[in-house]
C-alpha cells in the first residue's frame, strides 16, 4: 500500500545554479549531494530532488511545486532578498494568499499562505452533489 509522498524528482539543466537557488534563496536544507549528477533538499518532510538533465520534458510545464507559509508577505519579501523573482505580488484566491515565480529551469512554484478552513470549506463544497429536483 501507499504510505506517503517521500520524493519529488525534477530535472535541472545547470544543477549547480539550481542548487544555489534551492538551498540559498529559497533556503531549504541540503540533505546530500552525488557529485555533479544530484542533489537533494528536505522540503517539509518530502525530499526535493534536482537531478542534471540536458533536456527537460514539456511534461514538468505542468508540475507545479506549492510551498506552504505561515506569513506570505513576509516570506514574499525575504525570498524577493535572496534574489527569487516575482512578476507580482501575493494576491487571495478562494480565502488564501499565494504568489507565482519559476526556478532557474522554468519549473512553476507557488508560495502560498492557506486559510485552511476556507480551503475545507471550498473542497467540502464541491463535493456536494446538486439538489436533483
Amino acid at each position: 500500500m501507499i504510505g506517503r509522498l517521500w520524493r519529488i524528482v525534477l530535472p535541472a539543466k545547470d544543477l549547480e545554479r539550481s542548487v544555489k537557488f534551492y538551498g540559498e534563496q529559497l533556503g531549504l536544507s541540503l540533505k546530500y549531494r552525488l557529485a555533479e549528477s544530484e542533489a537533494a533538499f528536505d522540503c517539509g518532510g518530502v525530499e526535493l530532488v534536482l537531478r542534471k538533465r540536458e533536456q527537460t520534458s514539456e511534461a514538468t510545464a505542468e508540475i507545479v511545486l506549492e510551498l506552504s507559509t505561515r506569513d506570505i508577505f513576509a516570506a514574499w519579501k525575504q525570498l524577493g532578498r535572496r534574489g527569487v523573482s516575482f512578476d507580482e505580488e501575493p494576491t487571495e484566491r478562494s480565502g488564501s494568499f499565494c504568489v507565482p515565480f519559476t526556478d532557474p529551469d522554468g519549473h512553476r512554484l507557488l508560495l502560498v499562505e492557506i486559510n485552511w478552513s476556507a480551503h475545507l470549506q471550498t473542497i467540502s463544497n464541491s463535493t456536494k452533489q446538486p439538489d436533483e429536483s
